[in-house]
């Protein structure tokens, strides 16, 4: 859901492309800097990383092929879970690889001696006390084992061995686990026997998952991921909104094409564990009229983007949401309802919220949503979220008063379009 040139969101009527509609109501390029993704993951997602302008720049010219786009936006992304959720972010602590190495063997083969050498000579002299308080030479050492690991299996390039070293692990997995092994190379076992189960037994993705951080997300739970640290997602429901790029490496899980060569452009070998974001609520949106609506936001580093979860729980319950100086995006994952404009004075009118709608909420717009079921109304709300006085120093009113529905899980978008919020009932489908 956006405006990124390879697959803009769609008018309901016309086709009209939700980019084309912006530039028409005068709004800026980047009106909608992010994207917006509703993911349900029946198996792991490819390993990936995503890199700088620069580096896609430089792909995209070598490689049209491959990477046919090359977009001038970094890619982090925060992700929201909706159902409980569980990713790959990020390289583990070698202190935990070593733990792994040591129960899964065949992985320890692939690695090789000199590799999980390495590994046990750092975390041995890791007991050691740090000379310093601000000395960091421990955490660059790490980082420079760890892509030694990374280097030793991108260069096994022979799939039979790869494969081999698959079984082996999965032939490990009955014995192991009636024994007791400790708690992360249990969840390694665990995880190497999910993975290897749904991808092909070549596929080395199965061995780099070992080396990344192992998350698991409770439903409400969000974790942000800076551009260039690997990651995959492996099950659970959840909304990503991230910056309006298509920039992408792969390097495993997958059947596109994996470019371990190019890999290293782009990757952090920091291992520190996942960046969680609190949410923030904001009482002064509530307009319930029934139960307390729920109202939270969650906002990424440097006011990237935000994303917004309303629940209200009763038949009637309501809020308002924004205005904001750029437009927004609102999906429906539960329940039925309406939006309006926030000067309809009738709940009737707008348009109907059941699950999966989608709408796109004008800059400079307030919209009100209210639940009309008999179950609670859930939805996520991406935008931009700028300063408290954006709205004044940029002079207030309507600059672009538009009004946009689209259905997601349909084979077509869809998207309506209100030409003056002043008067409401002038409503029209764009031709």
């Amino acid at each position: 859901m956006g405006v990124h040139p390879l697959l803009p969101s769609r008018l309901v009527a016309s086709g009209e492309s939700l980019s084309d509609v912006l530039d028409r109501t005068g709004s800026p390029n980047d009106a909608l800097p992010f994207l917006f993704k509703v993911l349900s993951i029946g198996k792991t997602l490819s390993i990936q990383v995503h890199p700088p302008a620069q580096v896609a720049e430089m792909l995209h010219a070598k490689h049209p092929d491959i990477y046919p786009v090359a977009d001038a936006n970094a890619k982090p992304e925060m992700i929201v879970a909706i159902t409980k959720c569980e990713a790959l972010i990020g390289f583990r602590p070698l202190r935990e690889v070593a733990g792994i190495i040591a129960h899964i063997v065949p992985f320890a083969e692939l690695l090789g001696g000199e590799v999980t050498g390495a590994i046990f000579k750092f975390c041995a002299a890791g007991k050691l006390p740090r000379r310093n308080a601000g000395d960091d030479s421990d955490q660059q050492a790490e980082a420079l084992v760890l892509r030694q690991a990374l280097e030793t299996l991108s260069l096994r390039r022979d799939k039979e061995a790869v494969a081999e070293a698959s079984k082996k692990v999965q032939a490990l997995v009955n014995v192991d686990l009636q024994l007791k092994v400790p708690g992360v190379a249990a969840e390694a076992i665990n995880l190497a026997r999910r993975i290897g189960c749904e991808h092909a037994e070549d596929d080395l993705g199965v061995f780099l998952a070992l080396l990344m951080n192992f998350v698991e997300l409770a439903p409400g739970e969000a974790v942000f991921i800076p551009a260039g640290v690997m990651h995959a997602y492996v099950s659970g429901d959840l909304v990503e909104c991230m910056s309006s790029s298509a920039n992408v490496i792969r390097a495993g899980l997958t059947s596109k094409y994996r470019d371990l060569d190019n890999l290293f452009l782009s990757l952090s070998f920091d291992s520190h564990p996942p960046r969680f974001i609190t949410p923030r609520s904001e009482p002064t949106y509530r307009l319930s009229k029934g139960s307390a609506p729920v109202s939270v936001h969650y906002d990424a580093p440097g006011n990237l983007f935000s994303v917004q979860v309303i629940r209200l729980p009763s038949t009637g319950d309501s809020i308002q949401m924004g205005p904001e100086l750029r437009p927004s995006i609102l999906l429906c994952t539960r329940g039925e309802g309406r939006i309006a404009l926030s000067l309809v004075a009738s709940k009737e009118q707008g348009e109907a919220l059941g699950f999966g709608t989608v709408h796109c909420i004008g800059s400079r717009t307030s919209a009100t949503i209210t639940n009309g079921g008999d179950e609670s109304l859930i939805c996520y709300r991406a935008y931009q979220r700028m300063g408290c006085n954006s709205l004044a120093e940029e002079g207030g009113g309507v600059s672009d008063p538009m009004f946009c529905l689209m259905t997601l899980w349909s084979g077509t978008s869809k998207l309506r379009f209100y030409d003056n919020i002043m008067v409401p009932s002038r409503c029209h489908n764009v031709s």
